[in-house]
Order: structure tokens, then C-alpha cells, then sequence
């Protein structure tokens, strides 16, 4: 079971999360080019991380005195969380593999297409 200790660590996490992200180029934002690769997929990852802890965070919930409809429509959410997140790790991992290692990364320069938006990496 459950308890409130390991809802509020996750809601603890996903504040973290969410604050390095306003730190990271002033949060996610897929017009704004990232300055490198590496702070192009540490931002992808992070918005990553938050949508698993906030999927986490359902899956802790107890479902009480809701409809049908409503937990029909939660598990929808959820999925598309954890889907969605799961499609940000790949594009990081996609992001990263067009570099040859850290330093390259975080230096730079790599043309990088995205779903959401066409993004340069200097």
C-alpha cells in the first residue's frame, strides 16, 4: 500500500525537476533552440522524468468515488504520459548519438531535426 510519504517524495521530485527545467534555458520551449545537444537532450530528458513522476503519481493514487468514465479517462493520461516520455527518451538518445562524446555535445554544433520543431544546436 501506498502512503502519503511516497506521494510527497514524488511531488518533491517533479518540483525539482520542474525547477531545474526553468533554469535550462528558461524551461522547455521547442521554438527556442537549445545552445548545444547536450542542453538540447538534458532538456528533453528532464520533461521526460517529469511525465513518468507525474504517471508514478497516478499509479500511487487511490481511485475512490470516481465514474467509470473518469478512471477510463485518467488511464488515457496516463498512457500518453508514459508514452510521450518514452518518445523523449528516444529523441535525446537520437539527439545524443549524432555527437562523438560529452565534450562534443556540450560544444556543439549539430543540425538537429525534431518532431516539434527544426532546432539548432551551436
Amino acid at each position: 500500500m501506498t502512503t502519503l510519504s511516497d506521494r510527497a517524495l514524488l511531488e518533491r521530485a517533479l518540483i525539482a525537476i520542474e525547477e531545474v527545467l526553468g533554469r535550462v534555458d528558461g524551461g522547455p520551449d521547442p521554438r527556442r533552440p537549445a545552445s548545444t545537444a547536450a542542453q538540447q537532450a538534458l532538456t528533453i530528458c528532464l520533461t521526460a522524468a517529469a511525465n513518468l513522476v507525474d504517471a508514478s503519481q497516478t499509479l500511487l493514487r487511490s481511485p475512490e468515488d470516481e465514474s467509470s468514465d473518469q478512471l477510463t479517462q485518467e488511464w488515457r493520461v496516463l498512457i500518453s504520459h508514459v508514452k510521450t516520455a518514452s518518445r523523449s527518451a528516444h529523441q535525446a538518445a537520437l539527439v545524443l548519438s549524432a555527437e562523438k562524446n560529452l565534450p562534443s555535445a556540450q560544444s556543439g554544433g549539430v543540425y538537429i531535426e525534431t518532431p516539434h520543431a527544426r532546432q539548432v544546436a551551436h
